[in-house]
């Protein structure tokens, strides 16, 4: 009669003559009544109270509310032991969401000792009846142990989230499918499957889905490859702010992957949006495929040299340094070539490129071409040092000092080495820790200094110094 009138059942609505008839049968011990009263915006107090008598009677739900009510201290003092009390009592009855609580605390740890055992019983017999909490922690604790059983039951509780429609799990399916989960290796692909459930979760705006359908257009995987099908995907998932995505995006049109026509000004936008990852691995890629020559690379890897000549032949500055570089090494298609390598050097450095200046001076300073010319190298290394090449600054600190290319200067060549060092020059550095330990180039030892130089020489970035 009470639930009637407040829920209009009875053909009219009379929500406090409704609380009058719940009142009368909480008073006479009706524990249904007692839970639905405690319901109806009562004080705290009072509402408490009437659970109290619901759980004293063992009304399961009752059980389970006084053990929030307890837990997030609404009305009562927190008291979460309490609170575990009342969970255990209607998680017993088969209450699910007591059992997923009960089940929680056991695998954290959290009031309850932790108990990775109780933890699965507990959470197992809640997403048994379909409780989605459960189902969820389920499958990080099983995937978290590397038995097969436990792998095997994880699948089972995926496949459970998946039918339920839940998007980041229909998108896990699809992963297992495409054999590229980790817990499973590579164990069952089935790529019609994979892209049935990845089309599932991309329907639900799953941008992580979209991102592996992207990748199986564009890589054939499972369907016919289609590098227009695999933009669409990509930009769908970078619309809702997938970095991954936009990262694929640049390299697409970087490369021109599957005929999908380059474009600077769009790799430009997605490896700016991709630089923006919270993901480090998807900075450093972006780092990566910000280097200038990737766009005379082909989607294989390699370098296209007869473009890469053209351009350089017209002027590209980028284009004349690869070269130069290229036919240095002789490890990027091109012979081993010194003399081809200077030209190019030259003309890269005559655009104001610093380590090609400094190639060109080097050249000259050891003679690797010829006779050896201090003062034109020199004057290269000083153009390279003033650009901030601090290579180029060790060189003229040595020249400095041995009165190459004129008389020696010790103070021009401490200056260039302090200014290396400041670079932090591994060279300089070195050089500095040497300087100040024994003296040396008009400076007494000066133990401080040394130790100062040798920490900046520990603390230095491993990378390649300009």
């Amino acid at each position: 009669m009470g639930l009637g009138l407040i829920h209009d059942r009875l053909g009219e609505s009379d929500r406090a003559g409704g609380v009058r008839w719940l009142e009368r049968a909480a008073a006479a011990d009706h524990p249904l009544a007692q839970f639905q009263l405690a319901g109806q915006g009562l004080a705290a107090e009072r509402r408490v109270q009437w659970l109290e008598r619901a759980a004293s009677l063992g009304y399961t739900s009752a059980e389970f509310s006084l053990g929030m009510t307890y837990a997030y201290g609404d009305g009562v003092p927190t008291d979460d032991r309490t609170a575990v009390d009342w969970y255990r009592r209607a998680a017993e009855k088969g209450h699910y969401e007591a059992q997923s609580s009960l089940g929680w605390r056991y695998l954290h740890g959290i009031t309850l000792t932790k108990d990775d055992a109780q933890a699965l019983h507990w959470m197992r017999r809640s997403a048994a009846q379909g409780n989605n909490l459960s189902m969820r922690n389920l499958v990080s604790s099983l995937l978290a142990r590397t038995d097969p059983a436990s792998k095997d039951e994880a699948l089972v509780w995926i496949k459970r989230l998946a039918e339920s429609g839940s998007a980041p799990y229909q998108s896990l399916l699809g992963l297992f499918y495409n054999g590229v989960l980790p817990e499973f290796g590579s164990r069952q692909l089935d790529y019609a499957e994979a892209q049935r459930w990845l089309k599932k979760a991309a329907a639900q705006g799953d941008g992580g889905a979209e991102v592996v359908l992207g990748n199986a257009y564009s890589a054939g995987q499972g369907v016919t490859a289609d590098a227009e099908q695999a933009i669409r995907w990509w930009e769908r998932a970078a619309k809702r702010g997938d970095k991954a995505a936009d990262l694929n995006l640049a390299r697409a049109y970087l490369f021109g992957n599957g005929g999908t026509p380059r474009n600077a000004e769009k790799v430009r936008f997605h490896l700016a949006r991709a630089d923006q990852s919270d993901d480090p691995g998807i900075r450093q890629q972006v780092k990566e495929l910000r280097n200038p020559n990737l766009r005379w690379m082909d989607e294989q890897g390699q370098y296209d040299w007869p473009r890469v000549r053209i351009d350089a032949k017209k002027g590209d500055r980028d284009a004349q340094k690869l070269l130069g570089d290229a036919y240095l090494h002789g490890n990027m298609g091109l012979p081993k070539n010194l003399a081809d390598a200077y030209p190019w050097w030259l003309k890269a450095a005559a655009q104001g490129d610093p380590e090609s200046m400094n190639n060109v001076g080097y050249t000259l300073y050891r003679g690797l071409l010829g006779k050896t010319d201090f003062v034109a190298a020199r004057r290269w290394f000083e153009q390279a040092a003033r650009a901030g090449y601090s290579n180029s600054m060790v060189s003229l600190a040595r020249m400095n000092e041995r009165g190459e290319a004129g008389k020696p200067n010790l103070r021009k060549a401490l200056e260039w080495l302090l200014k290396a060092g400041e670079a932090n020059n591994p060279q300089a550095l070195k050089w500095l820790v040497t300087l100040y330990r024994s003296g040396g180039m008009g400076q007494a030892a000066d133990l401080q200094r040394a130790a100062y130089w040798a920490a900046r020489m520990a603390s230095a970035n491993n990378k390649d110094t300009p």
